[in-house]
């Protein structure tokens, strides 16, 4: 979660500027490419949004699929 605290996402956009999180809604802790598995830090979806109106972003849509939680956050000049 270091990303949310220093802002770098919302930096890093333009005024009006989107940002679109997918989170794959398996919270399994690893990804198996067959010939490796790859640790990984699977996130919850309520942590996620909470970060995303920390760093200044305004959540615009959430769509729930059925493999993952899609997230469009917008950048509003202050």
């Amino acid at each position: 979660m270091l990303v949310w605290r220093d802002g770098v996402v919302c930096a890093l956009l333009n005024d009006s500027g989107r940002f679109v999180l997918s989170i794959d809604k398996n919270q399994s802790d690893t990804i198996d490419i067959g010939c490796r598995k790859l640790k990984i830090y699977p996130d919850n979806p309520e942590d996620i949004q909470s970060g995303i109106h920390a760093v200044g972003l305004q959540i615009i849509a959430r769509q729930e699929r059925e493999f993952a939680v899609i997230y469009v956050a917008i950048k509003y000049s202050r």
